[in-house]
């Protein structure tokens, strides 16, 4: 991490008028392309591809609570990151707060607080939730998983059975009701939200690692899905895993450290096999960084604590992830074709596109402007999320899916040195601006 601060970094409003027009512009093709395609329908109406959103205007006085608390955010900001007025274990108090109070309170734009996790019920056979319920055995669940799949919900037949697990143990520990589930949620939602923090830290200096959270706080995908996606869940999983590769990559740390930070990207594949470019990026980012046989070797304790925990969690349990994974792959393969009417492949340009423009959509202007830098961080987040979009892997619902690579764009954005305090007031003012904006015109399911 490095130690002196460099000079601030100034973000022009030119650049948000730029990646404004981009991004309609690429929204406008590929809508054009993926109309009525992919994306199931809500109620008969259509989603607004490449966005799995539809327009259902709702607009409540308790919005006024989170413009209150944007406000706040953005005012007091450049304080907030100034490590001489503002001490960093109450920096880590007041970003737990605010990890949790935003989304909850853009959460109020449209729902009641009781209203949390009954999401979950709005697709009975189809959400994380209904295997949760329906697991008798937990043993015999997970040692059977792989021959279940084809039986389970739309997303626990894409999936490993992390999230099932994780709902099943909450449910015995907090009740069966989906407010627990949405408590839950948001709690993993701003873990993940901390260690993305704390992964800043290994990468920049204190300020501008504060200020990169911020960023990633206020991108709107993230106030949107805090505490109604399981999606939330795996960012506190992705984030922690690539904290700990960060670590293990310091000069002087351990293969004990590397292993650990190993077998936590194999606990990120028991929740969702995007843990697969998450381990791309922790690869590329530190080969771009240092190209040394010492970081090939640290990368190859990596992998074998991964292959470790893998094998562990078969010979415990009796669930093999990479059967789950070519089932997984089988059973996506056959939605997709349905799903597209025929060949997925015909539509890959624009699914390509939607991707990418959907996954910077949901991070919000103000973000996405600012990761535009030259900048070895910015070059591998770059190529990672090039691969992401373009490998054919990924089926538009970026905007949500994509939530744990939301802290690479944060780190990107700060790369340079930390910014401004006007620029960091408007990005962060933009950014949660545009997330009131969206959650008052749209209707998501996640």
């Amino acid at each position: 991490m490095a130690t002196a601060e460099r000079a601030r970094v100034r973000v022009p409003p030119s650049r948000f008028l730029l990646v404004a027009v981009a991004l309609a512009a690429a929204a406008a093709l590929a809508h054009a392309g993926l109309q009525g395609r992919i994306l199931a329908t809500w109620r008969g109406a259509e989603a607004l591809a490449p966005l799995y959103a539809f327009l259902e205007p709702r607009l409540r006085p308790q919005a006024v609570l989170f413009a209150a608390l944007a406000c706040a955010l953005a005012i007091g900001a450049p304080r907030l990151a100034d490590p001489a007025r503002t001490s960093r274990r109450s920096f880590g108090a007041l970003l737990a707060a605010a990890s949790v109070l935003l989304p909850l309170a853009l959460f109020l734009v449209r729902e009641n607080v009781g209203a949390l996790g009954a999401q979950f019920d709005l697709y009975q056979h189809e959400e994380f939730l209904h295997d949760a319920r329906s697991i008798a055995d937990l043993p015999a669940f997970l040692d059977r998983y792989v021959e279940l799949m084809p039986t389970l919900s739309l997303h626990g037949q894409h999936f490993p059975p992390g999230h099932a697990v994780l709902l099943h143990l909450a449910a015995r520990l907090l009740g069966p009701g989906t407010l627990a589930v949405g408590l839950l949620v948001l709690a993993f939602a701003a873990a993940g939200v901390h260690l993305a923090w704390r992964s800043l830290e290994e990468l920049v200096e204190e300020r501008a690692a504060r200020q990169g959270v911020l960023l990633l706080l206020a991108a709107p995908a993230l106030l949107d899905f805090a505490c109604t996606s399981m999606d939330a869940v795996f960012l506190a999983f992705a984030a922690l895993a690539w904290l700990l590769s960060l670590r293990a990559l310091r000069p002087g740390s351990g293969a004990a450290r590397a292993w650990l930070a190993g077998a936590s990207l194999g606990l990120a594949a028991f929740f969702s096999f995007s843990a697969l470019p998450l381990g791309l990026a922790i690869l590329v980012g530190a080969l771009l960084r240092d190209r040394s046989a010492r970081t090939s070797v640290v990368l190859l304790h990596v992998l074998a604590g991964a292959v470790g925990f893998a094998l562990l969690l078969f010979a415990a349990t009796g669930f093999p992830i990479w059967g789950c994974f070519l089932r997984a792959r089988e059973l996506n393969a056959a939605l997709m074709q349905h799903a597209a009417g025929g060949d997925p492949a015909s539509l890959w340009g624009f699914l390509s596109l939607g991707n990418a423009t959907a996954f910077l959509i949901g991070a919000g202007l103000g973000l996405a402007a600012a990761a535009f830098v030259r900048s070895r961080v910015s070059l591998a987040v770059a190529l990672v999320l090039l691969a992401m979009s373009l490998g054919g892997i990924y089926f538009l619902e970026t905007e949500r899916i994509w939530l744990f690579a939301l802290p690479w764009l944060a780190a990107s954005a700060v790369s340079n040195g930390p910014l401004d305090d006007r620029s960091l007031r408007t990005l962060l003012a933009v950014g949660c601006a545009q997330a009131l904006v969206l959650e008052t015109a749209l209707f998501t399911l996640w």
